[in-house]
């Protein structure tokens, strides 16, 4: 797994490293988990599209199992797809 303390920061601003990880790095693997489970290309747009769509419609069920707990930082992500996605 990833350590925080291996980010450079310098690479991620003006994010900070835990900013990072829960806003982009954890959505791509998301993105990435879909398109596997789907047999979906990573090199075609229409695909992510595609694998986004799913990210969106399944946020609703995310919001339900994984109660909001200010702690975690899957809440964080989950809200922040709820955000891209336009669920309230």
């Amino acid at each position: 797994m990833f350590l925080l303390e291996d980010i450079d920061p310098g690479l991620v601003k003006p994010l900070t490293p835990m900013e990072f990880i829960q806003s982009i790095f954890v959505s791509e693997v998301g993105m990435q988990l879909v398109m596997a489970d789907f047999g979906l290309n990573v090199n075609n747009w229409l695909d992510k599209e595609q694998a986004v769509e799913v990210l969106c419609d399944s946020v609703s069920y995310s919001i339900t199992m994984f109660p909001y707990e200010e702690s975690t930082g899957l809440v964080e992500h989950i809200r922040l797809i709820a955000l891209l996605c336009e669920v309230d």
